[in-house]
């Protein structure tokens, strides 16, 4: 496939790159039924072909420019999207403000000979066009390959996905990817290029940071410029994930492995808690009407298994999957409920506040449902897939990242206690957010270097964000091995991904790495690997399988 993908629109929207979004509203959508959880057509399994056939579709440009993606599979479904959007970067995304019908269509084989499931829903302006179809009927652990039609002429990219087994059944192994923080502006996704090819993946783990609202002209040459230097409003969300989506290795990473999502903060506003936004942002406009805006974009370009809500300032997010009886995982969202944050948010010596034992990360609802899930899971390993950095990294709090769990030290600890109980086997958090890759163990006391291990967390980098540079923790990162009895590895200036494969006995993770993001394509390999051992809580590093940097 040519990387020239910005040729699909006859329209030539990149053109018009520069050009202000219009304000926009739901309103002016001309469709006043905001609920996709509310007809059938629209979420869920849709209408049927033979009994319901779709009306006529109007006429369109080809409208599959941001492609395709599959998510949150379970052992019998899994959630297939698409947007229709002739021209992403335009106000209007090239569509007609009225529904359009979409035809899908599920095959159990990659030629298309073997249809499964098929239907159609609608495709409605107020959510943008966004289509959710959530596939049922399927069997478990399965590769599947879909496909969406409008009219007769239009007919998109074909998507790979698969369930995942029942939740009573032994899987031999789990093997998954973990991303997060992709700046458009700040590098190429030469990452996706390679997790795109990593073969036998059942899933795709993004912890956040999915866009950043922030514009502005590209840090390296051939990224295209932004709109304009902050968004707040939801016009101008969708065209940040116009942009982002346009991406030829975002859109095959997404294309053929099912990915479970979640958002961090900048996919609202940097740094943001609750209906708080940073000290720094608070000229901003008003945050509830920012979050809203912010989480309505996010649901309608992720493939995610939610009923819409007639307020999207309020958008549960977190939930959980069962991989068979290998694994448990809880999917958090440490950023809609959290306390704000402590320290006018300043990075620094501590201060009193984040010892507060009323500050919260999660929230009380979603504390109590992960505390339950965790004590009644049967699972072999349960794994917590979130955004910011769970374990210490505070040098004895005389630097603390407020935003960080080290900002909720009661909160972190309460977590602990619950995984250090005996019936939850086998924890690992997985983490993102500060642009380093890292790996760590987890102890039942945070604050006690001699208290025992009760777990690891994994931390990956960044796909692109802070570029060729050192970034995020960098200036701790040297410190970090040597003065952080919990840490083993830390690297602030690596782009990539994190590759994990899970089996009854051990869990395997390399971190993966580009020699470059200012190009394209460039060379990626092992940086670091290791293995985790079951109930024994021990790891070791494995330096068989890594790689010397190429050149």
């Amino acid at each position: 496939m040519s990387r020239d993908r910005f040729n699909m629109s006859r329209r030539g929207f990149l053109a018009r790159l520069g050009t202000s979004v219009a304000a926009g509203s739901l309103a002016a959508c001309g469709d006043d039924d905001t609920g996709a959880g509310t007809d059938p057509s629209s979420s869920g399994t849709g209408l049927d072909l033979e009994r319901n056939p779709p009306p006529p579709a109007p006429a369109i440009e080809p409208p599959f420019a941001l492609g395709v993606a599959s998510g949150d599979p379970l052992h019998d479904r899994v959630v297939i999207w698409t947007r229709l959007a002739p021209a992403p970067l335009e106000s209007d995304w090239g569509m007609p403000a009225e529904d359009v019908p979409v035809i899908w269509e599920v095959f159990a084989d990659e030629a298309l000979t073997e249809p499964v499931r098929s239907g159609w829903t609608r495709a409605r302006p107020a959510l943008a066009h966004a289509v959710h179809v959530d596939v049922d009927g399927l069997r478990s652990d399965t590769p599947y390959w879909y496909r969406f039609r409008v009219g007769d002429d239009h007919v998109s990219p074909v998507g790979r996905t698969r369930t995942f087994p029942r939740p009573d059944a032994s899987p031999r192994a789990f093997r998954f990817a973990m991303a997060c923080c992709q700046k458009y502006r700040s590098g190429f996704y030469t990452a996706y290029h390679h997790l795109a090819r990593e073969e036998d993946l059942h899933a795709v783990f993004h912890l956040g940071d999915y866009i950043y609202e922030s514009g502005g002209e590209p840090e390296v040459p051939g990224r295209l410029p932004l709109d304009r230097e902050r968004v707040t409003d939801l016009a101008g969300f969708r065209h940040r994930y116009g942009a982002y989506r346009l991406d030829e290795d975002l859109q095959e990473a997404h294309r053929v492995h099912p990915w479970i999502a979640t958002w961090d903060d900048h996919e609202v506003s940097n740094n943001y808690g609750s209906l708080t936004l940073a000290p720094n942002r608070r000229g901003d406009g008003d945050p509830a009407a920012i979050r809203a805006a912010g989480y309505q974009a996010w649901y309608e370009h992720m493939p995610v298994r939610m009923p819409f809500p007639d307020d999207p300032t309020f958008l549960r997010i977190y939930r959980d999957f069962h991989f068979g009886t290998l694994a448990r995982i809880f999917v958090l969202d440490s950023r809609q409920y959290r306390t704000p944050q402590a320290c006018d948010d300043e990075v620094g010596p501590a201060c009193d506040e984040i010892f507060d034992p009323e500050r919260t990360m999660l929230g009380h609802e979603q504390k109590a449902w992960l505390v339950d899930g965790l004590r009644h899971s049967d699972s072999r390993w349960n794994i917590m897939a979130q955004q910011v950095l769970f374990g210490p990294f505070n040098l004895d709090y005389s630097i603390v990242n407020p935003d960080q769990w080290d900002g909720y030290v009661h909160a972190r600890q309460q977590i602990l206690d619950v995984l250090a109980e005996p019936d939850v086997h086998n924890p690992v958090v997985l983490s993102g957010d500060v642009h380093a890759a890292g790996f760590s163990v987890l102890r039942a006391d945070a604050e006690d270097d001699r208290s025992p291990v009760i777990g690891h967390e994994i931390l990956t980098t960044s796909i692109s964000s802070g570029g060729d540079e050192l970034d995020g923790i960098a200036r701790f990162a040297p410190l970090a091995e040597v003065a952080l009895d919990n840490v083993d590895y830390v690297e602030a200036g690596k782009r990539g991904y994190a590759l994990c494969e899970l089996t009854r006995n051990r869990l395997d993770v390399r971190f993966r790495v580009v020699t470059t993001v200012a190009a394209p394509t460039a060379d990626v390999y092992v940086d670091r690997a290791y293995r985790i051992w079951a109930e024994q809580l021990t790891f070791e590093r494995r330096r068989d399988w890594e790689d010397e940097p190429p050149g």
